[in-house]
């Protein structure tokens, strides 16, 4: 397998580090953690590779630009962005279905109401909730991969 070589961009006299070196033919350093890239499979367009530490996942996001220029402004603002939403606590990638299932039942379950209540929902019907969204998660997560039933995992 032919491994495409690394460009090595010196940007204020700081080296890219080794670890970016799969596929990538340029890369320029905004910060410790966040790089604008660009992969022999990005054709000419630069991308985002930020390591979000909190979720421990990279981000990777086109920035739609051929210009050099133009990537590293666009870059700093994504940087921005991931940052704020890491500092309030929100998500940067989305949750996985059975977590988003099980945090929306848990929502509900606080619903349920009493005999004598006239608000909320009926504890039948947050059990056909929770069947409904079993069957709709593992329908989820079935295709390439071993669905939560067959695991043994129930909600």
């Amino acid at each position: 397998m032919n491994r495409a070589n690394l460009r090595i961009v010196v940007n204020n006299e700081r080296h890219v580090p080794k670890e970016i070196t799969a596929f990538t033919k340029e890369a320029h350093k905004i910060d410790d953690y966040a790089f604008v890239v660009k992969t022999t499979h990005s054709g000419k367009y630069y991308h985002l590779r930020m390591r979000v530490k909190s979720e421990k996942k990279y981000l990777r996001k086109s920035l739609k630009t051929t210009h050099l220029d133009t990537a590293l402004e666009r870059a700093k603002l994504e940087v921005a962005k991931v940052i704020v939403n890491v500092e309030q606590g929100r998500k940067v990638f989305a949750s996985p279905i059975y977590q988003a299932v099980e945090e929306y039942l848990a929502h509900r379950a606080t619903e349920i109401r009493q005999a004598h209540e006239q608000h909320g929902i009926t504890s039948g019907r947050w059990s056909t909730l929770k069947s409904h969204l079993a069957h709709f998660s593992n329908y989820t997560q079935a295709e390439g991969r071993l669905g939560r039933a067959a695991a043994g995992i129930y909600l």
